[in-house]
């Protein structure tokens, strides 16, 4: 009987922390929703865009699909 008593209160409090850490969870993510419903994003003009594109340069050993195309059919006769 002695036994049986402790795993009712091991899980009656196990169950109410489980709750509290949860509950605690939530409240986090629902205040920091509200938040980012609110608080601006941050947005780049234009200028800042451009100034962070670089220009596309192939790699060397990129090949066409013409070039490809010519030399799986050398490869199949």
């Amino acid at each position: 009987m002695k036994g049986q008593i402790r795993w009712k209160r091991l899980n009656y409090l196990l169950h109410r922390w489980i709750g509290i850490l949860l509950g605690v969870q939530l409240l986090a993510w629902f205040i920091s929703g509200i938040v980012m419903m609110h608080y601006p994003y941050p947005a780049l003009t234009e200028s800042k865009e451009l100034a962070l594109l670089q220009v596309f340069q192939p790699n060397d050993h990129l090949v066409g699909f013409r070039a490809a195309y010519e030399a799986s059919l050398a490869d199949l006769s």
